[in-house]
């Protein structure tokens, strides 16, 4: 639990950090360019993550993996070997993509995006996608040696700079100021990533030796991953063709504001995470990856459901401060898209097991089921109640994913979420829907809901857990070693 809290307080904070950066940023962007420039970005950003999936996607989740096990085996020939077959080929494809998409443009534009969509726009996120694809792949090696201090640095530096290239360039150009601030910005975290990685790794770019035995892991891993990739990025395009077909570009903007809102709420997850990926990559026994299994999943529900509830009840208010007037009118869905990422936060405790344990088939199996109800419920749904269906397409597929992978963990390894995780899981659920009815209460009424169930919730946790938030808020001497 100590490494656990570690990581999510560095990068915690750094992430509190950027959330300051990124509202800043937000609230300007969404003043100058409005809901039809936020829909623009989004829907360009969905059809190039689809190519990132043959560009860098399907070698990001491996190379974690291995340069954490080959890292803390100290084989310092295989960690070179897959560093640069993952450099190099993320470079080769990620240029033949973007030449394909000039060649292609037109038709792309026509076919694939939107005609709302002005061709400098295209163009300049186009070029941006090289550096973008080579900075996935740096982050993912930062991530496998578990360097946490460095990494949170190059994460603030390059949010600061994004931040000012969007302010100055959005007051010269406009909208196309904020796609020229993209390109700027994705090439200049290419190079301080390069500077930082050539201190851990000494090597020289070469032709990959496609008959090393780590680069032929790496190549296997990434045989599924391009596989569950394609088919998670072809799913949420389709999802915003389909509220492009029932709506417009404005209510996929609406849609994009939100899921970039309520990723916020996994924020302590989202650190420990960097240290407990990397770690489940790792050979441990039995007893070990249990006991981080538990000890994960409880610091997920009890960092991540006060913000949940939070974030449910005072969305409206959110909304109207973090963006504009323009973006309450989806505030009466926000609660369900909240809820499906308190539940995709804590879907992480169990997938990182697969994924560092390369439990391939599972893998696919949940993928293939979520990506099916991510489509079929706004396809049948969206007439009727609109946004929600993609809520409910969520909610239903993260539930489906946790209870399969606790079962096949189980079942595989004997790991068992412990009894307690499980009472505390369902009550913050049970509270969680309920809050959803109370988001129109006036201001005053949400305060005193809020009290009451955080009091509710305090003290309905096990005696010696309460011992320990007490002594960590009021003394702040509760060795973390012992939890």
């Amino acid at each position: 639990m100590k490494d656990i809290l570690k990581s999510s307080t560095y990068v915690g904070l750094t992430e509190a950090l950027l959330i300051i950066v990124t509202i800043i940023k937000n609230k300007f962007i969404a003043i100058h360019i409005g809901p039809e420039g936020f829909g623009a970005v989004n829907l360009l950003a969905s059809f190039f993550s689809i190519a990132t999936v043959f560009s860098t996607t399907w070698l990001t989740t491996g190379l974690v993996k291995y340069i954490s096990e080959y890292n803390s085996d100290d084989n310092k020939k295989y960690l070179a070997e897959i560093y640069n077959f993952a450099l190099v080929f993320t470079f080769a494809i990620s240029f033949i993509i973007v030449v394909l998409i000039f060649i292609f443009s037109d038709y792309v534009r026509n076919n694939f995006l939107s005609p709302e969509i002005l061709y400098n726009y295209f163009f300049l996120y186009n070029i941006s996608f090289i550096a973008t694809s080579l900075n996935s792949t740096f982050s993912s090696a930062l991530q496998g040696f578990i360097i946490i201090k460095k990494a949170v640095y190059l994460r603030v530096v390059n949010a600061i700079i994004s931040l000012v290239l969007v302010i100055a360039l959005i007051l010269l150009y406009d909208t196309l100021g904020y796609f020229i601030s993209i390109l700027i910005s994705a090439f200049v975290s290419v190079i301080l990533y390069k500077l930082e990685l050539d201190k851990l790794i000494k090597m020289r770019v070469s032709v990959p030796n496609l008959k090393s035995p780590a680069n032929k892991k790496l190549f296997k891993y990434g045989g599924v991953s391009i596989f569950t990739g394609f088919l998670n990025f072809i799913c949420q395009y389709a999802q915003r063709l389909i509220i492009i077909s029932y709506a417009n570009l404005s209510t996929l903007g609406l849609y994009s504001a939100v899921n970039s809102l309520v990723t916020y709420i996994g924020l302590a997850n989202k650190g420990a995470t960097y240290y407990y990926l990397p770690k489940m990559s790792q050979t441990l026994p039995l007893a070990e990856r249990n006991a981080l299994l538990n000890d994960f999943i409880k610091f997920s529900l009890y960092s991540t459901f006060p913000f949940v509830i939070i974030s449910i009840l005072f969305g409206q208010e959110f909304l109207l401060v973090l963006y504009s007037k323009k973006f309450v009118s989806v505030s009466g869905v926000f609660g369900y898209f909240v809820f499906a990422q308190y539940l995709i936060v804590l879907l992480t405790c169990f997938q990182s097991i697969l994924i560092g344990q390369a439990y391939l088939k599972p893998l696919i199996f949940t993928s293939l089921v979520t990506q099916l109800l991510w489509i079929l419920l706004p396809y049948l749904l969206y007439k009727r109640i609109g946004l929600t269906s993609l809520a409910i397409g969520f909610i239903l597929s993260s539930t489906f994913e946790i209870v399969f992978s606790a079962i096949y963990l189980k079942i595989k390894i004997g790991l068992i979420t412990s009894r307690k995780n499980i009472v505390i899981f369902i009550s913050s659920v049970i509270i969680s829907l309920a809050t959803i009815k109370m988001i129109y209460l006036s201001f005053g009424i949400k305060m005193m809901i809020l009290i009451i169930i955080s009091l509710f919730a305090f003290y309905s946790l096990p005696r010696e857990d309460r011992i320990k938030i007490k002594g960590i808020v009021l003394r702040n001497k509760y060795n973390f070693s012992k939890v």
